[in-house]
């Protein structure tokens, strides 16, 4: 189904990024006492003197920054693979346009199919390899044009989509990862709330879409799925600073700006005064201790929990919508369609 081709799409998402040393929000791998590492400036590559590996209240500043720009980059890629089950859900009761095929007297997929919902993830993680092309650009270049080829390919010689609506899909899609990475990131905020009313609404009001009992095409099951990550993406978002001020700072930018690969998460000074925290005297103990602390407080373990928890709920509800047919209207003999 479309939620665990979204989960890998997202997964090699984050690997990408987490690895190329331009990916989004993704640190300068900046060598330390005169280190030079000749296989290129990314964090994976960095060089530490045997001292300073010891020393590890030394280089936590670098390790927190490294943390928060991965955070932020996850955070946009899931919003990111959100769409097409909130949005491209929603889009499909606006278009009301039937999927292509029929089999003994059964369509093929769900009701609509305008647009395809695996072509504009496609598009979206397309776009990313073009836009910001990790490791080789050209290979990855190649690589994006190729993915949304496949994709569009695939979804229409099984008979899911017409050519139309992959090209819809791969569309929206691609303009999509340059609309939401190029606007600040407090504008995605806004962004989820009107995917949410549009989408409900859409869905709720077509007096077309009866499902059967426990249908697994059930588009409002999808719907409620994707909502479950965009209340993480929210989270997130509203945690980004440990205080409102410094969380605003970050999203008044756009997370195409916050790209470079020179990037600090936190300025030089804060740099400073988090390694003078940490490591204030030469007694090795007190900074372990300090460190062990300042490691705890970091993580947000707390935070971590209730967002999770809040997500799981979200995600359970799904569950319930489609094993109860909850705030759907369902008739013993709508036909389901074929599973996805």
């Amino acid at each position: 189904m479309i939620f665990y081709k979204l989960s890998l799409i997202a997964l090699f998402g984050l690997f990408m990024i987490s690895m190329s040393g331009s990916g989004g929000g993704v640190v300068s791998a900046t060598n330390t006492a005169n280190c030079t590492n000749v296989n290129g400036d990314m964090f994976f590559n960095r060089c530490f003197m045997n001292d300073e590996i010891g020393a590890t209240p030394s280089i936590y500043p670098t390790l927190k920054n490294k943390f928060l720009s991965l955070r932020i980059a996850t955070v946009h890629m899931l919003h990111r693979a959100s769409y097409p089950l909130v949005l491209g859900v929603g889009l499909y009761a606006i278009f009301r346009q039937r999927r292509p095929c029929f089999c003994n007297g059964a369509h093929i997929g769900s009701y609509y199919g305008m647009p395809s919902g695996d072509a504009m993830a496609g598009g979206i993680l397309a776009a990313f390899l073009i836009d910001k092309a990790p490791f080789y650009p050209i290979f990855a270049r190649i690589s994006g044009i190729l993915l949304m080829i496949c994709v569009c390919f695939e979804r229409t010689i099984l008979g899911y989509h017409s050519v139309g609506q992959v090209m819809t899909g791969t569309t929206i899609g691609f303009f999509l990862h340059f609309y939401s990475t190029r606007v600040p990131q407090w504008v995605l905020v806004f962004d989820i709330f009107a995917q949410w009313v549009l989408s409900a609404v859409a869905i709720l009001v077509d007096p077309d879409l009866v499902y059967a009992s426990n249908d697994p095409n059930n588009l409002f099951v999808w719907f409620i799925w994707g909502v479950s990550f965009q209340f993480l993406v929210l989270l997130y978002l509203f945690r980004i600073g440990k205080t409102p001020f410094a969380g605003w700072k970050i999203l008044k930018r756009s997370y195409n700006s916050m790209s470079n690969p020179d990037l600090n998460i936190q300025s030089e000074e804060d740099d400073q005064l988090l390694l003078f925290s940490i490591k204030p005297t030469s007694d090795d103990n007190e900074s372990q201790e300090r460190l062990a602390a300042r490691m705890k407080m970091d993580s947000d373990i707390i935070f971590t929990v209730f967002a999770y928890v809040v997500f799981f709920a979200v995600n359970f509800l799904s569950f319930c919508f489609q094993r109860w047919n909850w705030g759907v209207k369902y008739s013993n003999s709508a036909s389901g369609g074929t599973h996805m």
